[in-house]
């Protein structure tokens, strides 16, 4: 091969071994894409190319670019034999921050969560359901308040056994009607006062015997 040919290979692996764009066509369920890059005067695109995931073994990452997305292609020379490395913000798809602090994943349905290392706080928006699916124990150790509002229905299902211990005072305000309903023994102790207040009628009614024991009772 003469000078000049060699000269222009390695000029042609150079060009070929680093390029960018933007994903022109995507195919998750093949998983290849195809990146146009170039110029406006000399538009080109590549072959179908495979992605380079962020994790692939035991730990496993899946997550697929889209088209409009900007990134990498890498290759040993030749772009057929390339991947693709997400991703690279331009004036199309900009930075969602420009906080230094802040790490924020933007799922595009309006779904995202971020953590901002100055304030400490974590946040979760989610447009849909939650599942969580947990085979041991969930442990959750909280130092201040927690609220949680809910706008439908809040059920809850035990197997087992159900303990809740308050070290101060415990409050529940509902503006529908309160049904409790047990196949045994309800049982409620209090060491101190203890008071059921009602602004309307307050009915007791049971099956069997309804057992009432203390040394002074009073009805007012």
């Amino acid at each position: 091969m003469e000078l000049a040919e060699r000269v222009s290979e390695i000029e042609r692996k150079l060009e070929e071994s680093f390029i960018r764009g933007v994903i022109s066509e995507s195919n998750p369920k093949e998983q290849w894409v195809i990146v146009a890059y170039g110029t406006e005067e000399h538009p080109m695109t590549t072959s179908k190319l495979p992605i380079k995931p962020l994790r692939s073994g035991k730990a496993i990452i899946w997550w697929f670019p889209e088209v409009g997305e900007a990134v990498t292609v890498i290759s040993p020379g030749d772009l057929r034999l390339g991947e693709v490395f997400p991703g690279s913000y331009y004036g199309d798809r900009p930075a969602p921050s420009d906080d230094p602090d802040v790490f924020l994943v933007e799922f595009g349905d309006g779904s995202k969560v971020s953590h901002h290392r100055g304030s400490h706080q974590l946040d979760l928006v989610n447009m849909g359901d939650v599942i969580a699916d947990i085979k041991g124990d969930l442990n959750a150790t909280i130092e201040k308040d927690v609220s949680i509002t809910v706008g439908g229905q809040l059920t809850s299902a035990v197997k087992g056994n159900l303990h809740a211990t308050c070290e101060q005072s415990a409050s529940i305000r509902v503006k529908g009607d309160v049904d409790i309903t047990t196949e045994q023994k309800l049982t409620v102790t209090s060491t101190s006062t203890m008071s059921l207040i009602t602004d309307d009628d307050l009915i007791l009614k049971a099956g069997k015997n309804l057992k009432l024991e203390a040394k002074r009772i009073d009805f007012n």
